[in-house]
């Protein structure tokens, strides 16, 4: 097993995912793992927006090793200009905002929920943020592999039915699973 925790890989996973999904309109925009204080991203990186993917916790579900991770989504915009129009902030906050959830809606990002979404107020305008509160999941996050899993494919016949008759003289009874469609 790889020396990475379950949930190490699976926010990896998720970074690079919605980097991948934020590159394709803002190729300079900074997707994270690392939470930082604002004034340690420079303020190019501030001024292009910086995303970061934060784990909380996990929580579990009824089927054992599957469960949500808890995510907490932190993003960092800042105004150019030196006295710092408050709705041009708030519309850059929105713009990142926006990107979060357009990739919790497609694809790549459908298991990315988000709960709730706060930002700065525009109250310290020029710099400007949102938290996002997120569970990421159903994932699988168990921790020892399945002992029945031995990386083999099931080549053989399989056969299902509903009739409670078995054996193979009811063999025409069932359908075949693995069936060829020329067949």
């Amino acid at each position: 097993m790889n020396s990475q925790s379950v949930a190490n890989q699976v926010m990896e996973e998720l970074r690079q995912t919605f980097e991948q999904y934020a590159q394709q309109r803002h190729p300079d925009r900074l997707i994270t793992r690392q939470w930082k204080e604002r004034d340690e991203y420079s303020k190019e990186q501030r001024n292009k927006g910086v995303h970061a993917l934060l784990y909380r916790g996990e929580i579990p579900s009824n089927n054992p090793g599957v469960g949500m991770i808890r995510v907490l989504a932190y993003g960092l915009i800042r105004v150019h200009t030196r006295d710092g129009n408050g709705l041009e902030l708030e519309q850059k906050e929105l713009e990142l905002i926006e990107q979060l959830k357009g990739f919790s809606q497609s694809d790549s990002g459908a298991l990315l929920h988000i709960n709730n979404i706060v930002s700065s107020l525009q109250v310290e305008c020029p710099e400007g943020w949102y938290m996002a509160e997120c569970e990421y999941g159903p994932v699988d996050l168990s921790i020892t592999p399945n002992p029945w899993d031995d990386g083999r494919q099931f080549t053989g016949d399989m056969y299902v039915g509903c009739a409670p008759d078995i054996g193979a003289a009811h063999k025409d009874d069932y359908l075949h699973l693995l069936e060829d469609d020329d067949e």
